[in-house]
């Protein structure tokens, strides 16, 4: 306590909780690391804890509550800081072009992890969107040690049977815009005599067949048998309801550990130099001895089609980060919102294909805001349009004079646009004229004036609804993390492909 003593801590942990608390909020992570690294007695202190729980409150992906709990499964609160600052660039929604229909991977937190599960193109049940059990599949998990180290597992099922496959997690890029699917190198032994004047050959430079040849070959060597159902396991990690918060703590708390221990034992690299087909192999493995799986989350710097859309690379095994806006008082209706054809939108139907939708806004000129609906999930049977195709374009500043067929009295704003409709071919659609109608229960309505069809959005809460959700099982793991196959159908519904 001597050194606590010269260095003068005694006088901040000494302070009362709600001033400790008013500190740590105005320091930085970083000035918090210097100040512990100059006082190292800081860091076994509790009160200085304290200022690591606020830390972890700021980041503003945990209750309070979580954090207490998360607290149970690291060393401290500094780790869990680590953990969460590490991972909240990957929190959000992924996609990728194909299939047609959408593959939409949203990450979200579970129990000191993040897991990324894949919404399932479908209909809505009797209850509506909300009331509904919606359908998702698991693609991934980072998972946090007890000092806060990343661990990376991918998900998969290969006849009959659910797998994880170990990996490793490299440094998450903070503006990260990709998350690659890829196959590393590493030497047991380095020579000591090294030939510089040979360049490694990255995984990215490959050849499509050979990344996924690799990707194949090394997801088969390192899978580990599941012990218990995956869906038992990876759903009590999603935590809901208060009413289930205890007992799924401690269920998400053993799946934790029986990951980790499985990582941790599991072949999570895989010995090349005696393998049958090395000598076919390309020069990506010539200088290593093992390979592994790894995720990388890059920054690409992505460009995308009105803003929303991403433009893919076919010959990547990977998802794109959909920049989706938080709503302000100049952009209100921004955000993911989940839509479904007729009316009324709540009205038990059958063969109600769910719709996922991203509003943002564009300014086309000076007081001209363009609001644009952008599709990326359909629950049809069959794709109507491209993946990412605008559903609508509404001019904000703009009102409509058409009336509104259902009560018209609940409506509170209508706006002019368009609406997709049928064009050149599936590829091409074109456009009809329409209308944006807003009603006083915050649902949206747009409706084709030529056609009288009517597309009725509600604004959702996409971590809920997987939290209250329903799982399925996954595709085979490379096809799991990235379906790149050009299709109009379900692929994550067919059992055949399992």
């Amino acid at each position: 306590m001597a050194q606590c003593i010269d260095c003068g801590s005694t006088l901040l942990l000494n302070l009362a909780d709600d001033i400790l608390d008013i500190i740590g909020r105005s320091l930085s992570t970083r000035d918090i690391c210097n100040l512990s690294m100059c006082c190292k007695s800081l860091n076994v202190v509790a009160p200085f804890d304290k200022i690591w729980f606020t830390k972890c409150e700021e980041l503003g992906i945990l209750s309070s509550t979580d954090v207490v709990e998360w607290r149970k499964g690291v060393i401290s609160y500094k780790a869990l800081c680590r953990f969460l600052t590490s991972v909240k660039p990957l929190l959000g929604i992924w996609v990728n072009e194909n299939p047609q229909l959408g593959n939409v991977v949203n990450v979200l937190p579970g129990f000191a992890s993040v897991v990324g599960c894949r919404v399932i193109p479908q209909e809505v049940g009797p209850s509506g969107i909300e009331g509904g059990s919606i359908l998702w599949a698991p693609v991934f998990e980072v998972i946090s040690d007890d000092k806060g180290a990343l661990a990376f597992v991918l998900h998969g099922r290969d006849k009959g049977q659910d797998y994880i496959y170990p990996g490793s997690m490299k440094s998450i890029k903070k503006a990260c815009d990709v998350l690659l699917l890829e196959v590393e190198t590493k030497e047991k032994i380095k020579a000591c005599f090294a030939d510089k004047s040979s360049e490694t050959m990255s995984f990215d430079k490959l050849l499509f067949e050979d990344k996924k040849k690799l990707l194949e070959i090394v997801t088969d060597s390192v899978r580990i048998k599941v012990p218990y159902p995956t869906c038992a396991s990876i759903s009590s990690c999603l935590i809901g309801d208060e009413n289930r918060f205890r007992k799924d703590v401690a269920h998400s708390s053993e799946h934790r550990e029986m990951l980790i221990k499985m990582h941790e034992l599991g072949p999570d690299y895989t010995d090349w130099t005696n393998h049958e087909d090395s000598s076919e192999l390309p020069d990506f493995l010539k200088s290593a001895d093992t390979v592994g799986l790894t995720l990388q989350a890059s920054t690409m710097g992505l460009t995308y089609y009105q803003s929303m859309w991403p433009y893919t690379n076919g010959s990547l095994f990977a998802l794109y980060k959909l920049p989706i806006r938080e709503p302000t008082v100049s952009q209100e209706y921004a955000g993911l919102w989940g839509g479904t054809f007729g009316w009324p939108p709540r009205k038990p139907t059958k063969n109600k294909a769910l719709f996922l939708a991203v509003l943002s806004y564009s300014e086309e000129s000076p007081g001209k805001r363009i609001l644009i609906a952008t599709k990326i999930l359909e629950g049809t049977k069959r794709a109507r349009r491209p993946n990412g195709s605008t559903m609508f374009t509404v001019d904000v500043d703009k009102p409509s004079n058409e009336s509104f067929p259902w009560n018209s009295g609940a409506v509170t704003q209508a706006f002019t646009g368009e609406g997709i409709a049928d064009g050149y071919g599936f590829r091409y659609p074109g456009s009809k004229p329409g209308s944006l109608f807003v009603l006083e229960d915050g649902v949206l309505a747009f409706l084709w004036t030529e056609t009288g069809s009517v597309f009725t959005l509600q604004r959702i809460n996409l971590d809920e609804l997987l939290r209250k959700g329903q799982m399925v099982p996954p595709l085979p793991p490379v096809d799991n993390f990235s379906y790149l196959d050009r299709s109009y159908s379900n692929v994550f519904t067919d059992l055949n492909a399992r």
